[in-house]
This record gives structure tokens, sequence and C-alpha cells, in this order.
């Protein structure tokens, strides 16, 4: 399980460049939290 939401956060950050840090994307992308 944590492993699945770990990989979740990783993809993100790698496919927005606007992401700034792997903790801006676990904090405040809304789609992570809907996953959850």
């Amino acid at each position: 399980m944590f492993q699945r939401a770990r990989e979740d956060v990783f993809v993100a950050f790698e496919r927005d460049p606007a992401a700034r840090t792997v903790l801006e994307v676990l904090l405040f992308y809304p789609g992570l939290h809907a996953l959850r």
C-alpha cells in the first residue's frame, strides 16, 4: 500500500513541470488526496 502511494507521488512529480518538490506534491496535489 505504501509502495503504491510512493509511486503515485513520484510519478506526479516527474510528470508535472510546475512541481518543485516531492513534498509539495504530497501535501498540496488534490488528485493524490482523491486517490486515497
